[in-house]
């Protein structure tokens, strides 16, 4: 009996860098003074911009930084540089929340399980983020928008570090049933 193709895969990321930036600027001036460093700033909630870094909009005022390649000094500088410091903070979470990266056709059924999103419906949106319970994990759910054409979905769900155990024994737990899902009813919406 041959084996079915895996179609899930669960990674850990180690070393990113996580930023919180919260202001009570507003968005047009947040713009304007970031856009003289290239950071992007998305001003609706649950969008997002950039790849490296990726700028996520998580409440009005609220936006998670993330960089696989810069560290906290790096992403910080410039922004302290350019804004109104009485009126923004800039929090290194870095150590205080991790990401795991999933990847694959499989992945949207094996979200669809686990939250109350409906992950399949917006992968055509490109990168988009939220806030979700992942069974009673708050989670923020990335999806990455891939640079390469017919790729598989990428997406990012960022766990406090306390709860990255449970969160991947929760995750691999539902890969067959997931995979199962993905096989018999494909990339239905």
């Amino acid at each position: 009996m041959s084996q079915a193709p895996v179609t899930i895969h669960v990674q850990e990321l180690t070393g990113i860098t996580l930023l919180r930036l919260h202001s009570l600027q507003t968005v047009a001036e947040l713009r304007q003074a970031l856009a003289a460093g290239g950071l992007p700033l998305p001003a609706e909630v649950n969008r997002c911009l950039g790849q490296d870094p990726a700028v996520l909009c998580l409440a009005p005022g609220e936006w998670l930084v993330c960089s696989e390649r810069l560290d906290f000094s790096s992403l910080s500088g410039p922004l302290r540089a350019v804004l109104e410091t009485r009126l923004t903070a800039i929090l290194n979470v870095s150590a205080g929340l991790s990401v795991l990266r999933l990847r694959g056709t499989g992945v949207p059924w094996l979200l669809n399980k686990l939250c109350s999103l409906d992950v399949q419906s917006g992968l055509e949106r490109g990168s988009h983020c939220a806030r979700t319970r992942l069974q009673h994990v708050s989670a923020i759910l990335h999806c990455r928008k891939s640079t390469e054409p017919d790729a598989d979905p990428v997406f990012d769900l960022i766990v406090d570090r306390s709860l990255l155990r449970y969160t991947r024994q929760v995750l691999i737990a539902s890969i067959p049933h997931a995979e199962h899902l993905n096989q018999t009813y494909g990339n239905r919406s």
